[in-house]
């Protein structure tokens, strides 16, 4: 038995509380809790399972940021949409975080957890359902309309002449595809509400059950590992099966201290650095979503071990812990800077200058007849191997050789004057690709800058926990993760959206209606991009300083003594009460009630 354990030995806090209850404590569900599965109760084991689930909730945030550019083409909607779709998961935590975290004080917390999964897993077949319900798309690859018939599983060429005024607009196919974003929508709004037991009850369920001292490790093993690969959702089934409270968690009541928050602008950066590379050093929308899957994901892992292990070893104040944590913004802020400044020379894009709207014109003289869109993008190099043409069609090509990928007859190349027509080949310019050498060193950087900055993602969490009274606890971090979501989560999605697509240079234009963007003016890109996250980053720089002010309150960050003679002071004089922590049974005058008293 656990209650047996030497606390100062034993790496989970304990607990002495007369007749327990053996539901609270047994792993089962219901009468079915078999001896054999006992050996199950335990935070170690807990620990593993709550981290293989973590892994699957993460892989559906990250699935969705990484495809997020193939849906904007795919269904033809913008980047502010796109938002909207980020958002949604947020704003229902807003909404339902304070509740799942008073309901946590109520009942059993893994099993809230494991049902917040199943609606995580949910929320997965929602956000697969436009692709049954709308097919791959396939008349971004083909259409009967075009002078080239192309196979279906060709790339589509707009010629000369596009002969536009032949497409069938009446069926909604090539204007945005609102049944599928608002699915997205639904979906992500599914995914909020199976986050949130997991980010509010999560933690501090482990916290709960394991000594201060060991706590920095199990929060960091955990942060980090769920940003790890994909798994199915049948591991959050365990989840069922663990005690509403362990035989190891300890009693203990301390005053509520202040909630550490900040605003990070790295978010907004994040969710649309997978565009940005795709963009700015002209990668494909998978091989951007790989680049940022292994210099984000990877190295944030590795950074939020390195703290864990830090904080475990040296012990460091939370003053001291504050300190460095502000610090190392502030250097790290540099790699936003430095991004500002590394990217790769524009496209030549033969232009006439600016719409009325301040849309780039792709339209000149030697292509007026063509009647050209720009519903596909698919470049072209002029012989000068200089020039980036959207499309044959805005080059004046007529004539179209797919085994040479060669395209003729284009007008807007070489003597037009005189009559001739030039050639070019069907991908970009190579002197686009080999002027563009910035990606590396520009990889390296933010790869280190996120290593570095995530050793404080441990010790934001720490500080957060630390600061609550245990019977508040769960609840209080539903009540953080409102504010967070209100003035964070929610506006920066859709900040960041509008910041994107006011770098937008060419739309995509299908029967009156505006889709995605095709083309972004890359310097606006790079320094709205970065500039703006650097804005954010420094404001949660300088809210540290409040944080650095007060965190000379917390006196227990380390010792489970301290508690213990809190907890004394606290109960001296009502014998008959016992106060227990977040989610455990109390008994008052022999009465056993469900809550905290």
């Amino acid at each position: 038995s656990y209650h047996n354990h030497d606390q100062n030995n034993s790496p989970f806090k304990t607990q002495d509380i007369d007749d327990e209850d053996p539901t609270l404590t047994s792993c089962g569900i219901g009468s079915w809790r078999p001896q054999w599965l006992q050996v199950f109760a335990s935070p170690i084991y807990f620990t593993m399972n709550f981290a293989i689930v973590g892994v699957v909730q993460a892989m559906t945030g990250s699935f969705l940021v990484a495809s997020i550019s193939t849906l904007e083409k795919r269904y033809a909607f913008d980047s502010k949409i796109s938002g909207y779709i980020f958002i949604a998961d947020n704003f229902v935590q807003m909404l339902v975080s304070p509740i799942i975290g008073y309901l946590s004080n109520r009942f059993n917390r893994p099993r809230m957890i494991a049902t917040g999964e199943l609606i995580l897993a949910l929320s997965c077949f929602i956000n697969a359902m436009p692709y049954f319900i709308y097919g791959p798309g396939t008349h971004l690859l083909h259409d009967d309309n075009l002078l080239t018939k192309l196979a279906l599983n060709e790339t589509r060429y707009e010629m000369c002449p596009a002969n536009q005024n032949d497409i069938d607009c009446s069926g909604g196919k090539y204007s945005t595809v609102w049944g599928a974003v608002i699915l997205l929508i639904i979906g992500s709004s599914a995914r909020g509400l199976g986050y949130t037991a997991y980010s509010v009850i999560g933690m501090p369920y482990i916290d709960d059950s394991v000594q201060k001292t060991n706590s920095p490790l199990y929060i960091s093993f955990l942060s980090s590992v769920r940003l790890i690969g994909s798994l199915l959702f049948i591991v959050t089934l365990p989840m069922f099966l663990f005690p509403k409270q362990f035989k190891t968690a300890t009693v203990k009541v301390k005053d509520l201290k202040e909630n550490v928050s900040g605003v990070k602008g790295f978010g907004g950066y994040l969710i649309n650095k997978p565009k940005y590379i795709e963009s700015q050093f002209r990668q494909s929308s998978s091989g951007a979503s790989f680049i940022t899957g292994a210099t984000s994901v990877l190295p944030i892992a590795i950074g939020i071990i390195l703290g864990g292990v830090i904080i475990k070893y040296i012990k460091p104040r939370p003053l001291t812990l504050v300190i460095y944590m502000f610090a190392i913004e502030l250097v790290t802020n540099g790699a936003l800077l430095f991004g500002m400044f590394t990217g790769c020379p524009s496209l030549n894009l033969p232009s006439t200058g600016l719409t009325p709207d301040n849309q780039f014109s792709l339209n000149s003289k030697c292509n007026t007849g063509c009647e050209c869109t720009t519903r596909v993008f698919t470049p072209i190099c002029a012989e000068d191997k200089m020039t980036t043409y959207f499309s044959p069609c805005f080059a004046g090509c007529n004539k179209l050789n797919r085994a040479s990928g060669t395209v003729s007859g284009c007008s807007c190349i070489g003597d037009y004057e005189g009559g001739g027509g030039g050639e070019a080949t069907t991908s970009f310019c190579q002197s686009d690709t080999d002027n563009c050498n910035n990606l590396m060193p520009y990889l390296i950087m933010m790869t280190v800058s996120s290593i570095i900055l995530s050793t404080t993602g441990t010790g934001n969490v720490l500080l957060t926990l630390r600061a609550l009274d245990p019977k508040d606890k769960s609840f209080a971090m539903g009540v953080m993760g409102t504010f967070m979501a209100i003035f964070a989560f929610i506006p920066y999605p859709l900040i960041f959206g509008a910041v994107v697509d006011s770098t937008c240079l060419v739309w995509e234009s299908k029967c009156g209606k505006t889709g995605n963007c095709w083309i972004y003016d890359q310097d606006k890109f790079r320094y709205y991009l970065h500039g703006t996250a650097l804005v954010f980053v420094c404001v949660g720089s300088l809210m540290d300083l409040g944080i650095i002010y007060n965190a000379k309150h917390i006196k227990n960050f380390y010792d489970d003594s301290y508690d213990t003679k809190v907890e004394k002071e606290t109960t001296n004089g009502d014998n008959n009460n016992v106060i227990a922590m977040t989610g455990v049974t109390l008994k008052a005058n022999d009465v056993e009630t469900d809550g905290v008293i």
